[in-house]
C-alpha cells in the first residue's frame, strides 16, 4: 500500500496559520509530489494534512498536478516516467521515438514498457500494446483522448477487428473469433490504420476512442500469441 504523509515528515501548517506565497508554494509542490509520483490519494493527503478533500484538490489543481480520478488506483500502480511511456504510445510513438522524446536510451524505454504491460496484464508481443492502452484509459491511467471533429465511415469487418484488437488478440486469434482467413484479417488491420488515420496499431485504440468508435468497455488481456 502506499505510503501517506506523516507529519513529522511533512510540517503542514494548522488550519489557523494562514498560507503565504513561499509556504503555500513548498506544500503545493510537496502534494504534486506525493500526488503524482507516490500515488498517494486525495484522501490520504486530506486526512494527514488536516484539510478537506476540496482543499488538497484546489491546491493539486493550482500545482498543475495530474489529478487522478476519484477511487483510481492507476496512481499507486503506475510510476510518473511509466505513465509518459504510455502518454507517447497513445500518440502513436514508436519506441525508438519515445526514447528520443524522453532522452532515453532505447533499452529502458522497453523496460518501462514492459513493466506497463505487466502491470496491465496485457500479455505480451506487439500485439499487447492496444490492450495497455484500453486499460490505460479505461483506469483512469491516461486521460480521454479529446475527441475528433471529422467523422470515418468503416465497413464492418473492421469496426469488428477494435474490440478485439483492444483485447490485445493477434491476428490468428482475431481469425479464429471471427472466423475468417488470417491474410484478410492482416489485411483489414493494414486497412483500418490507414483509415483511421493511426501512426500504429496502438494508435488506433486513440483514434478510435477518439471517433467515438466501440473498444472493449472490459478488455480480456493476455490472450497468447
Amino acid at each position: 500500500m502506499t505510503e501517506t504523509i506523516a507529519v513529522s515528515d511533512f510540517d503542514w501548517p494548522s488550519r489557523k496559520d494562514p498560507l503565504f506565497d513561499e509556504k503555500r508554494q513548498a506544500c503545493r509542490a510537496e502534494l504534486k509530489r506525493r500526488h503524482e509520483d507516490e500515488g498517494t490519494s486525495i484522501g490520504e493527503l486530506a486526512l494527514a494534512c488536516g484539510r478537506s478533500y476540496g482543499f488538497v484538490r484546489r491546491e493539486l489543481a493550482a500545482a498543475d498536478a495530474r489529478i487522478w480520478p476519484r477511487g483510481s488506483r492507476a496512481a499507486r500502480t503506475f510510476s510518473r516516467r511509466q505513465v509518459q511511456v504510455a502518454r507517447l504510445l497513445a500518440a502513436g510513438a514508436t519506441p525508438e521515438k519515445i526514447a528520443a522524446e524522453l532522452g532515453l536510451a532505447v533499452g529502458p524505454v522497453y523496460v518501462h514498457l514492459l513493466k506497463v504491460r505487466r502491470k496491465t496484464g496485457a500479455g505480451s508481443g506487439r500485439w499487447a500494446y492496444p490492450a495497455v492502452l484500453e486499460v490505460a484509459y479505461t483506469t483512469g491511467m491516461l486521460p480521454p483522448p479529446v475527441p475528433a471533429t471529422e467523422h470515418v465511415d468503416l465497413p464492418a469487418r473492421q469496426t469488428a477487428l477494435i474490440p478485439l484488437l483492444a483485447r490485445g488478440l493477434s491476428p490468428e486469434r482475431m481469425a479464429a473469433v471471427l472466423q475468417r482467413d488470417v491474410r484478410y484479417i492482416r489485411l483489414d488491420l493494414a486497412m483500418l490504420q490507414r483509415d483511421l488515420g493511426a501512426l500504429s496499431l496502438a494508435h488506433v485504440i486513440t483514434r478510435a476512442r477518439q471517433l467515438g468508435l466501440a473498444t472493449s468497455p472490459t478488455p480480456a488481456c493476455g490472450e497468447e500469441r
